[in-house]
């Protein structure tokens, strides 16, 4: 039997990611202003579709967790302080060169991280995908 491999990367955010949600907040702030709508209601319309984009985007840039590690034991979380916190790795999807990873910790909390080309590097990447790949091969019983 052989042991699982280990793999260990930063948890940096997608520059691109971020970039994509500030274009998309934009332009839901502009889309008030292309209707008939009062001039009142534009406005606090406006102002709710960059208050959401600005919250989103603060979430998505301070993430709770600074690195992730799967070791033969399973996954580790490891947050600002340098705690370790044991996660179990839900629902990979890997969209294109996109990889989504849906962690559950503690008492049903879940932490979600998108690795994407510029927020990891190559090798990296291409190692994890197929560890995930490879686990959501192995037969459950």
């Amino acid at each position: 039997m052989t042991s699982a491999p280990a793999i260990a990367f930063d948890l940096n955010p997608s520059r691109r990611i971020g970039a994509a949600a500030v274009a998309v907040g934009l332009l839901a702030s502009a889309a008030p202003w292309l209707t008939g709508l009062p001039l009142p209601l534009r406005l606090l319309l406006s102002f709710a579709a960059v208050v959401a984009a600005g919250f989103s985007l603060h979430r998505f840039l301070r993430s709770p967790f600074r690195r992730a590690a799967r070791h033969a034991s399973g996954w580790t979380l490891v947050d600002r302080r340098g705690d370790e916190h044991p996660a179990i790795l839900e629902t990979p999807v890997r969209l294109g060169s996109v990889l989504a990873l849906d962690f559950r910790f503690g008492t049903r909390q879940r932490f979600r991280f998108v690795v994407a080309p510029d927020n990891l590097d190559a090798e990296t990447r291409r190692r994890l995908a197929l560890l995930v790949a490879r686990a959501d091969a192995a037969p459950t019983s």
